[in-house]
């Protein structure tokens, strides 16, 4: 509101919009025709026509939109307990709303997303931003700001890439030269989780990172197995690990899955070669314990 006082106080601006009215013995602009026709015609008014044509004034879509973002605002405070800027808010508003008196507050989505600003009135390109986030806020329906209760969509987190993102912190813990780990290699229009090149440790190995709790439980899907597998099979792949003067020697394959179970909650004494996928040549598989929040004395919930 601050900013729209602004606003008033340098005035308005004036600017050219479109108008669409049913002209009476005369015609301006452009005629639309489809409309004269069932508005008009067809209900015996021959000498009424239907124009649009632009004009110069202060209803123009910047104004529009600001008019209407300040009809929310001024039906959504009343609403806020304990707001004790009562007297604040009426001055402002008493102060601002005779300057949109011959404002329209008619705005659609369509024109909301195409404002334009001008260098020469500063202050409406955050006043604009702001009257934005306003309408979305509600929805773009001044009933909304009756309902006690507002539907908002729900947050979703992205567990796959977020426990990406723990083992590759876990793996940069067990292997923290610089080349150890490569995280998300491309290749083949294809992005690989990690290959770990650990000269030191003896580890060269195509390792994805599974978040499928499921896992602990018995047997990996074999589809991810396939994929691993494929990824492995990669002449680029055996380039990275320098072994591309022998195709002949299988790489490695790892998965590392979520299991609160594992009794591991981190890589630093983990041997990955421990744990085999049955029926399968120089495939493991690793589980890892995710950090756990403390919701009570009794209680923990993994995160």
């Amino acid at each position: 509101m601050t900013l729209v006082k602004q606003i008033v106080r340098k005035g308005l601006k004036k600017s050219y919009y479109k108008v669409e009215n049913n002209l009476h013995s005369k015609v301006k602009g452009k005629v639309l025709v489809s409309r004269t026709i069932k508005q008009n015609l067809v209900k015996n008014k021959p000498l009424h026509t239907f124009c649009s044509y632009d004009e110069f004034g202060f209803n123009g879509l910047e104004n529009r939109l600001l008019k209407k973002a300040l009809s929310f605002v001024e039906r959504y405070l009343p609403t806020i307990k304990n707001l004790q800027t009562d007297n604040y808010t009426t001055e402002i508003f008493n102060y601002i709303n005779p300057a949109f008196q011959f404002v329209s507050e008619e705005v659609s989505l369509y024109d909301v997303k195409n404002t334009k600003t001008n260098v020469f009135y500063k202050e409406y390109k955050e006043a604009i931003h702001l009257a934005k986030l306003i309408l979305k806020r509600f929805g773009y329906n001044v009933s909304n700001i009756q309902e006690k209760t507002i539907n908002t969509p729900p947050f979703w987190i992205d567990m796959s890439k977020l426990f990406e993102l723990y083992v590759y912190g876990k793996l940069k813990e067990r292997f923290p030269l610089k080349n150890d780990v490569k995280y998300l290699f491309k290749t083949n229009y294809q992005e690989l989780d990690f290959i770990i090149d650990s000269k030191i440790e003896n580890y060269q190995m195509v390792v994805d990172a599974k978040y499928k709790p499921q896992y602990k439980e018995g047997n990996i899907n074999k589809e991810d197995i396939r994929q691993v597998s494929g990824y492995a099979r990669m002449k680029s792949v055996y380039k990275e690990l320098h072994k591309e003067d022998n195709y002949n020697q299988v790489i490695d394959c790892l998965i590392i899955y979520s299991d609160q179970g594992a009794g591991r909650k981190d890589f630093a004494n983990a041997n990955f070669r421990e744990e085999t996928e049955d029926n399968y040549v120089q495939f493991y598989k690793i589980g890892i314990e995710l950090p756990t929040l403390i919701v009570n004395d009794h209680t923990k919930k993994s995160l």
